[in-house]
């Protein structure tokens, strides 16, 4: 048991790493004073443009890529699981950002992409269209997070990889549960779909 504690530590330390709060800060941009104030790659986008949001995006997905693959030395899908949930609780829960950061969906989808790339590839097709059909990320981050447990059953992946989806979706529908609240007012911000 000692093992998945330390790697559920490792992966919570890599998941605080605010990337989405540090990028914007080289441009003299404090993101929590911006937009909606979230510490993420949405929020980046509206305030700076596609690259630093993309470049913050790139480095969140990586923390738990990173952290999955430290965990994976240990050659159990349940410690992969406990990596993943780690890294993405540290995100949305970051200790150098006083427990309050992102959303955690970037973190999300490099678990995804770590124990499943054909299903990474499926739910960011789904996102990509539902997002250029609505122009909202909020609803269609909650969509895959929900989808995101199913299909790792019906594809066959590991059931600790399924059960860890079940809890990553509800973290993200309450991380979201402001937006949620906007959505049912109508009121949920939108994004531009091309900037510098």
């Amino acid at each position: 048991m000692i093992e998945y504690l330390i790697v559920f530590i490792i992966a919570y330390i890599i998941g605080s790493i605010p990337f989405s709060y540090i990028i914007p800060k080289l441009y003299g941009v404090d993101i929590r004073k911006i937009g909606s104030g979230n510490v993420g790659g949405t929020n980046v986008y509206r305030a700076l443009g596609i690259w630093p949001a993309l470049l913050s995006s790139l480095l969140d997905i990586s923390k738990s890529y990173l952290s999955c693959y430290i965990a994976s030395f240990f050659g159990t899908p349940l410690a992969i699981a406990i990596a993943g949930i780690g890294a993405i609780l540290g995100h949305v829960f970051s200790i150098f950002m006083n427990f309050k950061s992102g959303k955690g969906v970037s973190t999300f989808i490099g678990y995804l992409l770590f124990i499943d790339p054909k299903l990474a590839a499926i739910l960011l097709s789904m996102a990509i269209v539902g997002i250029l059909m609505t122009k909202i990320v909020s609803i269609n981050s909650i969509s895959i997070a929900i989808w995101s447990p199913m299909l790792a059953l019906i594809v066959g992946d590991k059931i600790e990889y399924v059960i860890s989806l079940v809890f990553i979706a509800m973290l993200i529908i309450y991380t979201h549960r402001v937006n949620i609240k906007r959505l049912i007012k109508g009121k949920e911000l939108q994004i531009k779909i091309v900037r510098k």
